[in-house]
């Protein structure tokens, strides 16, 4: 939850923040309050915590694509948001 906003996220697309996926893991590295609850809270402005999320769902969708044609990620940064981003 940020700033009353809660995101709901597939573990996938947490998997591929690896901050976020120690946070939540009970193995080495891991076993923080996070991990039991399966929540993770960041100190972060909701509006860009959304667009990180959607920066970690575009990695899992892309990440591995060879033969895909890649939209480019930085047109859906809002100029605003870019510098917090």
């Amino acid at each position: 939850m940020s700033d009353g906003y809660r995101f709901l996220v597939d573990n996938t697309t947490v998997q591929a923040s690896p901050t976020i996926k120690t946070m939540l893991s009970t193995g080495d590295g891991g076993g923080f309050a996070e991990a039991e609850s399966n929540t993770a809270r960041l100190q972060i402005r909701g509006e860009v915590l959304e667009k990180v999320i959607e920066y970690l769902h575009f990695k899992t969708k892309y990440g591995a694509a060879a033969d895909m044609d890649v939209p480019d990620f930085k047109n859906r940064i809002p100029p605003e948001s870019a510098l917090e981003l």
